[in-house]
């Protein structure tokens, strides 16, 4: 099997999907705002003297104790009523293109679960790897069950690519963070994508291919 496997933010779409629907919920429900503020100051305060990406797992705790139904149908609201809108155009293109030279279309990305299905929905995506909440009796507990994110994308890649044969040397890769540069080493066609500075530079030492949408 070949695949092409993307990022979401700032690779397929020019937001952070996440943080978007985060500001559409302060916009409609006053009371989340709070809420959000509140545990935002709290997390703040554990973490003054130990930040590293990976201590954002905590943060979802703001969503401990809301209904999983309840906050699909709006991460479904907000993609339809704003997320929609921010594809790359030239991302969408690519992504038919691959589909017409049978390629399994793969997205992996740290964004909540609930919120990239959309996105796999509408460009009609084979898979999504995405950031899980652990839920009990249909509500979030805060904690997380899988956060794809930096090397560990790469090892469930890896992880994927043995279940289900893909050729990584025949496959692609669209990243725009230096932290996407594991899975992008992983395959024969690593494309920096609408990189940051960081990631270029390691696109160039290497000789990867870098594109802007």
């Amino acid at each position: 099997m070949k695949a092409v496997i993307f990022d979401i933010d700032s690779t397929l779409i020019d937001i952070s999907s996440e943080r978007r629907f985060i500001f559409y919920l302060i916009l409609r429900k006053p009371l989340f705002s709070i809420r959000l503020l509140f545990y935002l100051l709290i997390f703040s305060i554990r973490n003054i003297n130990r930040f590293n990406l990976y201590m954002f797992k905590e943060f979802f705790i703001y969503l401990k104790g809301y209904n999983e139904n309840t906050y699909e149908k709006l991460a479904k609201q907000c993609f339809d009523k704003v997320i929609k809108k921010h594809f790359y155009p030239k991302a969408l293109e690519l992504i038919d293109d691959f589909k017409k030279k049978g390629y399994t279309i793969f997205l992996i990305t740290g964004s909540l679960s609930f919120i990239a299905i959309n996105i796999k929905n509408y460009i009609e995506a084979d898979f999504l790897l995405a950031t899980e909440l652990i839920v009990e009796d249909g509500k979030f507990t805060g904690e997380v069950k899988q956060f794809p994110f930096d090397i560990d994308k790469a090892i469930t890649l890896k992880g994927l690519a043995k279940k289900y044969k893909i050729d990584l040397k025949q496959s692609y890769a669209y990243g725009d963070h230096y932290t996407d540069r594991h899975i992008l080493s992983l395959v024969g066609h690593p494309v920096a994508t609408n990189p940051d500075l960081r990631l270029k530079q390691y696109a160039k030492k290497n000789g990867w291919q870098i594109t802007y949408f």
